[in-house]
């Protein structure tokens, strides 16, 4: 009877303390949490999540504007980042990079900002790829070393032609 008690009780304290889903899965219940087990979730977009890159160190020595549409292009992209890429190129998916090449020193930046279809003419579009170039304010204190800004961004696959635009 004392055992019984005990258990009762465990249960009484494990549901005040907010951990009423472990009672309901010891109990053979579903998770009441809202949580949706890992095997149940649609597969995240991208890689892990994540659709963009960027970073100050690339191999490239001036500006060039990539789309990489398979895996040994995904692969280049990756080698003229200078990184190891993250993962494979993922199906449905293209790749747009933005590599500003070699600048003086630090404080200089780039971020893809969008990626919107838009119609050239009757029944033909064009993807344009948007970045932002950051460049240091005058007078600004910055690394005296060399930088070689880049930006990658995964998007859906589309047979359009790209173009890039600094967008500011």
């Amino acid at each position: 009877m004392r055992a019984l008690g005990y258990i009762a009780l465990t249960g009484v304290l494990l549901t005040a303390t907010a951990c009423g889903s472990v009672t309901n899965l010891l109990a053979g219940e579903p998770l009441s949490n809202g949580v949706t087990p890992a095997a149940a979730r649609p597969p995240l977009p991208g890689i892990d999540g994540r659709l963009d890159w960027n970073g100050q160190q690339s191999a490239a020595q001036s500006r060039i504007f990539l789309t990489a549409r398979n895996d040994a292009e995904w692969r280049d992209m990756w080698h003229l980042a200078a990184t190891k890429p993250p993962g494979p190129l993922p199906d449905g998916w293209i790749a747009v990079g933005v590599f500003l090449g070699m600048r003086n020193t630090g404080g200089y930046g780039v971020a893809i900002r969008d990626v919107a279809m838009q119609q050239i003419q009757p029944q033909r579009d064009q993807l344009i790829v948007s970045y932002d170039e950051k460049v240091p304010a005058t007078g600004m204190a910055v690394s005296q070393a060399l930088t070689s800004p880049w930006a990658i961004r995964l998007i859906r696959a589309t047979d359009a032609p790209i173009r890039f635009a600094r967008a500011n």
